[in-house]
């Protein structure tokens, strides 16, 4: 349980990075450093980091589904299972493709 909400905060976190850049940069003009695309040794870290999350959840999907399973959820839960899986995945395929893209501009 306390796993599941480090990662959650973390996640958040991100997110509220991502609303910081899009607001505070594309409306307002100030300079908050885009980790997303720098490909700094902050930005390959920034990356990284966001690649473990994403792992991370994909490990969340798997207990989420167990659960479910153990709890015998009705059957048009096992969607919400696979959904969530299917968006980590990719999410996991994105953030590593960055990562190489990343690397490789260096």
């Amino acid at each position: 349980r306390t796993m599941t909400k480090v990662i959650v905060v973390a996640v958040a976190g991100l997110v509220v990075y991502w609303i910081a850049l899009l607001v505070l940069n594309g409306l307002f003009g100030m300079g908050i450093p885009n980790l997303y695309s720098s490909a700094s040794p902050l930005g390959i870290g920034f990356t990284a980091v966001c690649l473990i999350l994403a792992s991370l959840f994909l490990v969340l999907d798997f207990q989420y589904i167990e659960r479910a399973s153990e709890q015998d959820a009705p059957k048009y839960m096992e969607w919400y299972g696979a959904h969530a899986l299917l968006v980590t995945v990719a999410w996991i395929y994105i953030e590593a493709l960055r990562l190489l893209a990343k690397l490789r501009s260096r």
